[in-house]
């Protein structure tokens, strides 16, 4: 039980900036298209560009099996199938991870928070520094560890390139693995 309580407490610590992220996805890309000079590389208006990214986040929690917005070639769609999938199975993880942490929480002890927290604290460690030095690297080995497919080695002109363009991606992991590596220092802190 113990490591089961640890493990959850990791997935839960290291998914939920990312349920974080996706919530908060309109100021966050607001202050990208500015940063990132997207209006420049999409010729879109701030409106329509953050319209773009709503209906793809928006997406990735309906129904629809494939995406259905204007631009996105076919490889595109089944690298957003995909995306899905994975989104589909984080949220799974970290709700039964939750649920797990409900029904043992009388197990749950010091020494098994600060383990999942240590462990949090190592793994994003070396994503955020990885990511600081070679994020082109890091970026590549999640997609090949991640996807079973080539569908995300997309066309410098593809839609989605030119919507999410890596310095996002790189920004999202940082803050995604900042807040991951602050949650497991107060959680050591207790």
């Amino acid at each position: 039980m113990k490591y089961l309580l640890t493990l959850a407490l990791v997935l839960i610590i290291l998914l939920s900036p990312i349920f974080l992220l996706l919530a908060f996805e309109q100021p966050l890309f607001s202050i990208f298209y500015d940063a990132f000079n997207i209006r420049n590389i999409l010729n879109l208006q701030k409106d329509r560009y953050l319209d773009k990214v709503k209906s793809i986040i928006r997406y990735f929690f309906d129904s629809n099996t494939y995406i259905s917005l204007e631009g996105l070639s076919h490889i595109e769609i089944v690298h957003m199938y995909d995306v899905k999938n994975l989104i589909k199975a984080s949220l799974f993880l970290l709700i039964f991870s939750a649920i797990l942490l409900i029904v043992g929480r009388k197990y749950l002890t010091l020494p098994i928070i600060k383990s999942a927290s240590i462990t949090v604290l190592i793994l994003t460690g070396f994503l955020f520094i990885g990511s600081l030095v070679n994020f082109d690297n890091t970026f590549y080995y999640f997609h090949k560890i991640l996807f079973r497919n080539n569908y995300w080695l997309l066309d410098s002109n593809a839609l989605l390139i030119k919507l999410f363009p890596e310095n996002v991606f790189f920004v999202l992991a940082i803050i995604w693995f900042s807040l991951s590596f602050f949650a497991s220092i107060l959680l050591i802190l207790l």
